[in-house]
């Protein structure tokens, strides 16, 4: 090989050199024809709050108080209560057996490990609707975590990103007012739970009470008697009236006085409750040798059929002997039905 030859051989390679060396295409310029540019970018970690949420698993059954004229009653369902017995009273309730009695249940669920509150909106009474009439409210409920009372507490630890909290109790104190009606009375606590992030889960847990009418009873005070009745051969009608006056007809005498009354009662129940007498239509007295007499028109002592603040009622009735034209003479004896029921 000459040497010229040479010479441009290496002058080759440094100019080829040279443009190796030049600045690259810029980055944002068109790829050569056939050639797919790709790009990938890795950003920061995703993270999502999920609300907490309140699973009602019992609703709260108060069970079965009677109605009653004591003021500021008081019924408790305490949650802490070391007794078997959920309920205590206070105050004049008077507690039935007729309704199931439980305490409000519940989980919450959240993120695992973060703090939680526990609140009632609106306030902590509530007012339970019934009947007409004054309504028993529900006043200061009370949450139990355990063997003690808290309104917050921490979601469980674990390997998932929500946990549940064991089940929670909820008893409260229920307010009822003097006279209020029977029936059955509900409402809701409207919980509201608030985690360590700010995020609110709400739930509505129902609440039932039931009151009832205590049973009406009937106490015989004394008998009806008609005294001694003396007859003036013919027939006549002694009547005797509620309030023990006597007025004969026909040929009905009146005997001494004094011995003759009119049939005295006490009825009981719930306080300031209207109630109905049932009375008989007539009833037969038995004499000697098998004669009768007939009683009829019976009634009671007029006035307001209502039972005072203490759940008792007396009253009197009254009722007409007949006389036919010879009743014989002797004692006649015989017995009637009285009934008392609530209006």
């Amino acid at each position: 090989m000459s040497a010229p030859t040479l010479w441009l051989l290496a002058l080759l390679l440094v100019l080829g050199a040279g443009h190796a060396w030049s600045a690259p295409a810029p980055r944002w310029g068109r790829p050569p024809s056939g050639r797919v540019l790709r790009g990938q970018a890795v950003g920061g970690p995703v993270t999502v709050n999920l609300a907490p949420a309140i699973q009602v698993l019992n609703p709260v059954n108060c069970g079965a108080v009677l109605a009653s004229s004591a003021p500021n009653q008081v019924l408790v369902l305490d949650p802490t209560s070391s007794s078997s017995a959920l309920r205590s009273a206070s105050r004049g309730v008077q507690l039935a057996e007729d309704a199931p009695v439980a305490l409000g249940a519940f989980t919450l669920t959240g993120p695992a490990g973060a703090d939680w509150t526990l609140s009632v909106a609106g306030g902590s009474r509530i007012a339970l609707m019934g009947p007409a009439g004054p309504p028993p409210s529900i006043a200061a409920p009370s949450l139990t975590l355990g063997p003690s009372n808290s309104w917050s507490g921490s979601f469980p630890s674990g390997p998932t990103a929500t946990t549940t909290t064991p089940p929670l109790l909820l008893g409260l104190s229920v307010q009822i007012p003097p006279f209020v009606r029977n029936g059955v009375y509900t409402g809701i606590v409207p919980l509201l739970v608030r985690d360590g992030f700010g995020a609110v889960g709400f739930a509505a847990l129902a609440v039932n009470l039931q009151v009832d009418l205590a049973p009406m009873g009937l106490f015989k005070v004394a008998d009806l008697d008609f005294g001694t009745v003396l007859t003036g051969g013919g027939p006549g009608r002694v009547e005797l009236d509620p309030s023990g006056h006597l007025t004969a007809t026909g040929g009905a005498i009146l005997g001494p006085p004094g011995a003759a009354h009119p049939a005295r009662f006490t009825a009981t129940g719930s306080p300031n409750m209207h109630f109905g007498v049932t009375l008989p239509a007539a009833v037969t007295l038995a004499g000697p040798g098998g004669r009768t007499l007939r009683v009829t028109g019976f009634s009671t002592s007029p006035g307001d059929n209502r039972l005072d603040p203490d759940g008792q009622r007396p009253f009197r009735v009254g009722a007409t002997l007949e006389l036919g034209a010879s009743p014989g003479l002797g004692r006649f004896t015989g017995t009637f039905q009285v009934t008392v029921n609530y209006d």
